[in-house]
């Protein structure tokens, strides 16, 4: 039986620092944002662009799920909020579509991070969804990816392995 579970933790041994070694590379944001193409007519790949590759300020942020993303035209409000105001307003919808509060807040994180927006205006939902954004994971840093165990997250254990696999990627 010793020997049995040597043999195991040998061959377990190996993936197990290889995957500490994946979570100890930081995540490369723009491989990320991109890895997820096709997802939300490429919003994502916008997304980063506007926050990290974009020179324009953003005033006025929207975020939440599908209903922000086709409600709000963000480029409308820009013209009109710029003629009535009389001052460029730069606003910018980050709705992403599917409901998830956690790929909101690893967006918001950036965003703040590199834009600090005057105004933010949030979708709030009629109850929370009980599972993780399916996006999130490949975008989420390994502290927030480790760090969203919930008791009510069902996708936490796939959340973990898709984050495995952008890393490796």
């Amino acid at each position: 039986m010793k020997k049995l579970t040597k043999h195991i933790i040998l061959f377990i041994l190996p993936f197990l620092i290889g995957v500490v070694l994946l979570f100890s590379i930081p995540l490369n944001k723009k491989f990320s944002y991109n890895f997820v193409k096709g997802e939300c007519d490429n919003k994502a790949s916008w997304i980063y662009q506007r926050i990290f590759e974009d020179e324009r300020q953003i005033d006025i942020a929207f975020t939440g799920a599908s209903q922000t993303s086709c409600a709000i035209i963000d480029e409308y409000l820009e013209k009109e909020l710029t003629n009535s105001l009389g001052k460029n307003m730069n606003v910018a919808n980050l709705g992403y579509c599917r409901r998830g509060r956690d790929i909101q807040f690893v967006m918001l994180k950036e965003l703040f991070k590199h834009k600090k927006p005057s105004i933010l205006v949030i979708e709030v939902a009629e109850d929370e969804p009980k599972k993780s954004h399916p996006v999130f994971p490949y975008l989420a840093e390994k502290s927030d990816l480790w760090g969203s165990f919930v008791f009510f997250n069902q996708r936490y254990f796939s959340n973990i392995w898709k984050g495995i696999a952008v890393r490796f990627e």
